[in-house]
């Protein structure tokens, strides 16, 4: 009796060591399992911060190369409009716009060839494109630009800029791919990935009413009818635009860098350049009646 009693007590301190033991090792094993989760969950955080660093700096390199590209734009078209071959500074603002290209442009594409996105092989086989297209006028440009305008070819003078420009959107085609999806998962990047676009198109169509006066001071010409009524649906866009921007950080809580910059805007675009595209009109047709 006493033997089976003892038997008994002791398989009783058996099961109780067994399910004790099962217990602690599920909650060791659960509490092995939710350091590894949140190591995993840390390590995937600091690799998703680490790739959101890496890709803002190339894609931030990339969109100051594309603007550069604008720059570029300009002066040659400048270049090639003037009546007599272009002068050694014209050539040297080239040079200089096309070497800050490859030095930021080139590593932001490269960046972003890395980066999934939708249509990404499309995309970038439609930009590889436009590039060759535009280093093939790149180089005829660089021929006409040491001839006088009556030697240069008219057809270039015309399409220099619209090729030139189509390299331009399809490159923005990769860069608005790549930014937005890399945004979406956050909405404070998002937000920011919706200024960094307004800001860029604000700054091409103001840089396209520029392109237009630069264009007519440089042949010596009145602007045409046409360009005037471009030039001010470009200042329109902008005046849309810049509406859009200040609905979109409409918030106490949005950067100082950012309102900061907004101010900046304002005072030198918007006040400052206010009347200096009436300027730059009447300086072409200055230069119209000096010739």
């Amino acid at each position: 009796m006493h033997a089976t009693a003892r038997k008994t007590h002791s398989s009783a301190k058996k099961s109780v060591k067994t399910v004790m033991f099962a217990a602690f090792g599920l909650l060791a094993t659960l509490f092995v399992a939710s350091i590894v989760w949140k190591g995993k969950t840390t390590y995937s955080a600091y690799s998703a911060a680490v790739g959101q660093k890496d890709f803002d700096e190339g894609a931030n390199r990339f969109i100051k190369g594309l603007f550069e590209v604008l720059m570029e734009r300009l002066a040659t078209n400048n270049g090639l409009q003037g009546a007599d071959p272009a002068p050694a500074a014209v050539l040297a603002e080239i040079e200089k716009r096309r070497a800050a290209v490859k030095s930021d442009f080139d590593p932001g594409l490269a960046m972003l060839a890395q980066q999934d996105f939708p249509s990404k092989s499309v995309l970038l086989q439609e930009l590889q494109t436009a590039l060759d297209k535009a280093n093939e006028f790149r180089k005829r440009a660089d021929t006409a630009l040491g001839q006088g305008r009556d030697q240069r070819d008219e057809a270039l003078r015309k399409t220099f800029i619209p090729v030139m420009t189509d390299s331009v959107n399809a490159a923005l085609k990769v860069w608005f791919a790549a930014l937005y999806t890399t945004a979406k998962s956050d909405p404070q990047l998002a937000m920011l990935a919706s200024i960094k676009e307004i800001g860029w198109q604000m700054r091409d169509f103001s840089g396209k009413e520029r392109s237009n006066i630069a264009s007519s001071i440089a042949a010596s010409a009145a602007l045409t009818p046409d360009m005037i009524m471009a030039n001010a649906q470009f200042r329109a866009r902008v005046d849309m635009l810049w509406e859009e921007l200040q609905h979109l950080t409409n918030d106490p809580e949005a950067h100082p860098a950012i309102k900061n910059a907004m101010r900046s805007a304002q005072d030198q675009y918007f006040k400052a350049f206010a009347v200096a595209p009436m300027r730059c009109e009447k300086s072409a047709r200055m230069a119209q009646n000096i010739r």
